[in-house]
C-alpha cells in the first residue's frame, strides 16, 4: 500500500511520449495486436489494463493508465517481500529489499508511466515464489504452475522466454527420477504454458491463416518486425547510446544497499535449499547478459528484471550479515541512509548533469521536453511536455494540413485525440502510415505539409534533400520547396 501510495501519487497524469504514448492508446482503443510483431503485442498486458482503467471515470483514464504501472509494482514489490520472507525468515530483510528496489530510479519510473515492465516483474517474482515452494517441497503441481504463470507471462512480454531454458532443466531433471511416471507431469506443464500463453498462440495462427509461413511467424513470435538483430545482440551498437544507458541504469544503483547482493551469492550456502539458490543465480545471470548486449535506444528500462532479481539477493545478504550489527537500530540506519541518499541524488540529479554536461547532445529533443528531467527524475505527475505539445499542434495546424510525426511525437498526438474523442483536424502521418511522396508533394503544393523534427531519422527520407527547406511554426516545422521560397 506505501510504494502504490508512492506511485499513484508521482504517475503522470496526461499523454506520454513514445511507447507509453502508444500503451496509452492501445489501452484505450483495445488494440491488442500493434504494428510491429506478435513480441510487441503483450495482449494480455493489454487485456488487465483495460479491464483496470474500465474502473475510472473518462477524464481519469490517462491517469488510470499510469496507475496501472504502479498497481502492478505495488504487487511485484509485496510479492518479493513474500519471497525474501520466506527465505530468511527475516522481516527486516525483507522490508530492506523492497525499500531498495522501491526507490531505485528505474523502478520507480517505470510505476509511474504507462509501461508494460512493472506487470512482467510481477510475473518473474511470482515465478520465483513458485521456484521457492518447488525446490522445498519438490511437488509436481507447483512445477507445473510455475509454467502455467511463465505461459501467461509470454503473453504479457517476452522477457517471460529467457527463464524458460531455466525452468525446462528443473523439467527434466524431474523426470529422470522415473521417466515414465512423471512424463504426464510434463505433459501437463506444456499443455498449460501454451494455454495461459493462449493469446500469443492466437495471433500466431492469425499469422499463419493469413500466409506468413511458419518461420515468419516464429520470427513474429520471437523478434517481432526489425528487432531480429537487436534480441540476437549480432549488431546496432551505437557506443554514445550504450555508454549513455548504462549511466542511467547506474541511477539505480546509487542506494549503498545495493551492496547486500554480493553479500548474498557469497553468503547463500548458510541458507541450504541450494536449487533454489543455483536456479536464481542462473536466472541472474541471464538476464544481464540479456541486458548488456541488448542494443536498443531505450536499452536502460530493461535492466528491471535484474533489479527485481538483485533485489532478491539483496534481502539474502542482508539477513547473512545482519549478525554483524548490534542491533536492529544500525540495520535501520543503513536502510535510512540508502533511501535518503537515494532521494537526494535523484532530486539534484538533472540539474547536476545539465551544468556539467550542458546539453545533452542529441540530434533533436522533443519539443519542450527537459531532457535531464525527463530521463532523471522518475516522478513523472509533473512532466507534462507531451500534453504541451498536443495542445500546441492543435493551435498551430488545421483543417486539410498534414502533420508527420515520428513515434516519439505521433504517440501522445494517437493517445489525446483517442482520450478526448475530439476528430483530430489534421492528417496525421507517422512511420506506421508512412508519406507516400506524392501525398507530401500535393500537400507541398498546397502549403500544407508539416514535420515535428526535420532531422534525419525523423522525417521520410526525400524530404531531407536539397529541395526541401523547413520553417518553424509553433511547435512544428512547415515544409516549403525551396524554389517555392525563393520566388517569395
Amino acid at each position: 500500500m506505501l510504494f502504490f501510495t508512492l506511485y499513484a501519487l508521482t504517475a503522470q497524469r496526461g499523454v506520454s511520449w513514445q511507447d507509453s504514448g502508444e500503451f496509452q492508446y492501445r489501452l484505450l482503443v483495445g488494440d491488442y495486436f500493434w504494428n510491429s510483431g506478435i513480441a510487441r503485442a503483450h495482449p494480455l498486458y493489454i487485456l488487465l489494463g483495460r479491464g483496470f482503467i474500465a474502473l475510472f471515470p473518462h477524464l481519469l483514464k490517462l491517469y488510470a493508465c499510469s496507475m496501472f504501472s504502479g498497481l502492478c509494482m505495488a504487487l511485484a514489490l509485496s510479492t518479493l517481500f513474500l519471497l525474501v520472507q520466506r527465505i530468511t525468515s527475516s522481516l527486516s530483510a525483507a522490508f530492506i529489499a523492497v525499500a531498495t528496489a522501491g526507490f531505485s530510479h528505474m523502478l520507480w519510473w517505470m510505476s509511474t508511466v504507462t509501461e508494460v515492465y512493472a506487470l512482467s516483474l510481477l510475473f518473474l517474482m511470482g515465478e520465483l515464489c513458485l521456484l521457492l515452494l518447488y525446490t522445498r517441497t519438490k511437488r509436481a503441481s507447483l512445477l507445473i504452475l510455475l509454467f502455467a504463470v511463465n505461459g501467461a507471462h509470454l503473453a504479457v512480454h517476452n522477457v517471460a522466454l529467457l527463464g524458460l531454458p531455466v525452468y525446462g532443466v528443473l523439467l527434466i531433471l524431474f523426470m529422470t527420477k522415473d521417466f515414465k511416471r512423471h512424463l504426464p507431469v510434463a505433459a501437463c506443464a506444456a499443455l498449460l504454458w501454451g494455454v495461459a500463453g493462449g493469446m500469443i498462440w492466437w495471433q500466431a495462427a492469425g499469422l499463419l491463416s493469413s500466409g506468413t509461413g511458419v518461420a515468419g511467424t516464429l520470427e513474429s513470435v520471437l523478434f517481432g518486425e526489425g528487432y531480429r538483430s537487436h534480441v540476437t545482440g549480432v549488431g546496432n551498437f551505437n557506443s554514445f547510446l550504450f555508454f549513455a544507458n548504462m549511466a542511467l541504469a547506474a541511477v539505480s544503483f546509487v542506494s549503498p544497499c545495493w551492496l547486500f547482493a554480493p553479500a548474498g551469492m557469497l553468503c547463500k550456502k548458510s541458507y541450504g535449499n541450494q536449487l533454489f539458490f543455483r536456479v536464481l543465480a542462473a536466472l541472474t545471470l541471464i538476464h544481464f547478459l540479456f541486458w548488456i548486449r541488448y542494443f536498443v535506444p531505450d536499452q536502460a528500462t530493461f535492466i528491471l528484471p535484474l533489479i527485481g532479481l538483485l533485489a532478491v539477493w539483496v534481502g539474502v545478504g542482508c539477513n547473512a550479515l545482519r549478525r554483524r550489527f548490534r542491533s536492529g537500530y544500525a540495520m535501520a540506519g543503513v536502510l535510512l541512509l540508502g533511501v535518503l541518499l537515494n532521494l537526494c541524488i535523484l532530486s539534484v540529479a538533472p540539474s547536476a548533469a545539465k551544468g556539467v554536461l550542458g546539453s545533452p547532445g542529441r540530434s533533436r529533443v522533443p519539443p519542450g521536453r527537459d531532457e535531464w528531467g525527463y530521463w532523471l527524475y522518475p516522478w513523472k505527475h509533473n512532466e507534462s511536455s507531451a500534453q504541451r505539445f498536443v495542445k500546441g499542434v492543435s493551435s498551430s495546424l488545421g483543417f486539410d494540413d498534414i502533420l508527420y510525426a515520428d513515434s516519439t511525437s505521433a504517440s501522445p498526438l494517437m493517445a489525446f485525440h483517442c482520450w478526448s474523442e475530439v476528430e483530430c483536424q489534421f492528417v496525421l502521418r507517422s512511420p506506421w502510415t508512412g508519406l507516400a511522396c506524392d501525398e507530401g508533394d500535393r500537400a507541398l503544393d498546397a502549403g500544407d505539409l508539416y514535420v515535428v523534427s526535420p532531422v534525419a531519422g525523423y522525417v521520410p527520407l526525400w524530404l531531407l534533400g536539397n529541395e526541401y527547406k523547413f520553417m518553424k511554426s509553433g511547435v512544428v516545422y512547415k515544409v516549403q520547396k525551396t524554389e517555392d521560397m525563393e520566388h517569395e
